[in-house]
């Protein structure tokens, strides 16, 4: 008999603890969707030839996707980015890529002062497009390597893309814009 009650009650708390949070998840059906969207997401980045997806870690949680490991450039932090974005039940992306180095010798001070011009550009340019009239500014990413400034994102019209570029060229420190936003309209 007491043995039977001991089975009893290890089967429940067996039963309790498959119920319980599981890593930060609030349900074992919200771990199981998050869990088919980070291999979705996977799928989805190795599918695309232009990006190495054995170095990008991805991580789901509550449909919010972390990207992080290493590319070779910006173009594919970006691209891996909206690859994520694109899967079906991602709700957010997080990317945490980073370029790997380019092999170059520059000195640490040399390259804090580059990554922190780079920085100041590209506050410059979010800060300019944020002020611009008729522009839905808020689906527009902007990085900026060595001066160059990289847009990406979506927005509504052809108009809206072309003035975001207009705008960033415009922008103290920019030597050069790359435009890669996408129009969804």
């Amino acid at each position: 008999m007491y043995l039977k009650s001991l089975f009893n009650i290890f089967g429940l708390i067996l039963v309790l603890a498959s119920c319980a949070v599981i890593d930060n998840q609030e349900t074992t059906k919200e771990y199981m969707t998050d869990s088919s969207i980070t291999l979705k997401v996977k799928g989805a980045l190795a599918d695309n030839a232009n990006l190495k997806a054995r170095q990008i870690n991805v991580k789901t949680m509550k449909g919010a996707v972390q990207l992080s490991g290493f590319v070779e450039s910006g173009d594919q932090i970006d691209l891996a980015g909206d690859v994520a974005s694109n899967v079906k039940g991602v709700k957010k992306v997080h990317n945490n890529l980073i370029v790997k180095g380019s092999g170059s010798h520059k000195s640490a001070t040399s390259a804090v002062k580059e990554s922190a011009s780079d920085a100041s550009t590209t506050s410059k340019v979010k800060l300019a497009l944020l002020r611009a009239d008729n522009l839905k500014s808020t689906g527009i990413r902007v990085r900026t390597d060595n001066g160059a400034v990289i847009l990406s994102g979506k927005v509504p019209t052809h108009d809206e893309a072309s003035r975001a570029e207009t705008i960033a060229s415009d922008v103290e420190g920019v030597s050069s814009v790359q435009n890669q936003i996408r129009v969804t309209k």
